[in-house]
C-alpha cells in the first residue's frame, strides 16, 4: 500500500502462533497482523514517511521527549557489564531497520534490544539482518520447525525462561531478575525478547525495564496497552504498577555471590591439592628411608 507516495508494509497475512499457555487464545489460533491497524495508517498519513509505527514510537519516546538510558535510576552503576545507553536515540536507530518482514508486535526497546511475538519461519530473514547474539523466549513450548536450526546457524544463544505471566500468579522476583540480568549485559546484545504474541509476558518485562529506567508510569502503561490491545490484562497493569523497584537494588548480588563462592571454592580446592601432594611426597620419602635403614 502507498500512503502519500510512500510504500507502506501492511503484511496482513494470517499467522499461526504457538497456543497461549493459559488458553486465552485457544479459540483463535490464528490472527491478523496488527500492522494494518488504522492507528498505524493514521501515523503514516500524518508523517508522510516511513517513520516507526505507533508502537515503536511508544518504545522510543520517553516522558522527557528523549530516550532515557536504560542504566538510569536503579540500573545506574550496578554492574560494569551493563550497557550504557546514554546518548543513544532509538528513533534514528529504528529508522535503519527495514519495515518489511518484521515479526508481529516487533519493536525497539532501546538500541540493540528488541521485542516481538514468537518468530515464525517467514521472520528469520529479517531477524538475521539484526545480527542477534541472544534470544530470550519467555514461554516453554514446542518451537516452530526450523527455529532451533536458525539460531544454531546464526550463532545465537537461546535462553528459555518459563514465565507463567500474571494471569495465574505474580511473576516471581527471581524470574524477573534472571531476565533483567540477561537483557542488561552488553555482551548479549543485539538481543530479542519474545513470548507467544509479544503482548503480556513481554509487555511486563519491558514495562519493568521502562519503570526502572525512569519512565513516568502513565507512559509505561500506555506502551503496554498499545502492544497488548485488544487483550489488555488488568493483572499485568497491577503487576507493573505495584512493582517495587527496591527489589532490584541487589540485582547482581546473587551473581556476585556466586562468583565469590566459586573463587573461594577454587582456592580451597587448590590448597587441599597442594597439601595432599606434599603429604604424598613426604610419605614416599619417609617410606624410602625406612627401606634403606632396613
Amino acid at each position: 500500500m502507498a500512503v502519500d507516495g510512500q510504500a507502506v508494509s501492511k503484511r496482513s497475512a494470517v499467522r499461526v502462533y504457538v497456543e497461549d499457555e493459559y488458553g486465552a487464545d485457544k479459540d483463535t489460533p490464528e490472527r491478523q497482523s496488527r500492522r494494518s491497524s488504522r492507528y498505524e495508517e493514521d501515523m503514516y498519513e500524518t508523517t508522510g514517511q516511513n517513520t516507526p509505527t505507533s508502537r515503536q514510537q511508544s518504545d522510543n519516546t520517553s516522558p522527557q521527549n528523549g530516550q532515557p538510558p536504560i542504566t538510569s535510576g536503579v540500573f545506574r552503576g550496578i554492574a560494569d557489564g551493563v550497557y550504557d545507553y546514554t546518548g543513544c536515540t532509538s528513533p534514528q536507530h529504528d529508522a535503519t531497520i527495514p519495515i518489511d518482514g518484521r515479526p508481529i508486535n516487533f519493536g525497539v526497546v532501546v538500541p540493540g534490544v528488541y521485542r516481538s511475538s514468537f518468530p515464525q519461519t517467514e521472520d528469520h530473514l529479517f531477524l538475521k539482518g539484526l545480527k542477534l547474539k541472544t534470544i530470550i523466549t519467555l514461554v516453554q513450548k514446542d518451537f516452530p520447525q526450523g527455529y532451533k536450526a536458525f539460531m544454531r546457524a546464526n550463532g545465537i544463544k537461546h535462553h528459555v525462561v518459563n514465565m507463567k505471566g500474571t494471569k495465574k500468579e505474580e511473576i516471581p522476583i527471581t524470574t524477573m531478575k534472571t531476565i533483567l540480568r540477561l537483557v542488561l549485559r552488553r555482551e548479549n546484545h543485539p538481543l530479542l525478547i519474545h513470548c507467544n504474541h509479544g503482548r503480556h509476558r513481554t509487555g511486563c518485562v519491558v514495562g519493568i525495564i521502562r519503570k526502572a529506567s525512569g519512565w513516568d508510569l502513565t507512559k509505561v502503561l500506555n506502551e503496554y496497552k498499545q502492544y497488548a490491545g485488544p487483550k489488555i490484562r488488568d493483572c499485568d497493569i497491577k503487576y507493573i504498577t505495584r512493582f517495587e523497584l527496591a527489589t532490584l537494588t541487589n540485582l547482581w548480588a546473587s551473581e556476585s555471590g556466586a562468583m565469590l563462592r566459586i573463587r573461594n571454592f577454587g582456592r580451597v580446592t587448590l590448597f587441599t591439592v597442594v597439601i595432599l601432594v606434599i603429604w604424598i611426597i613426604s610419605g614416599n620419602k619417609l617410606h624410602a628411608r625406612r627401606k634403606l635403614l632396613r
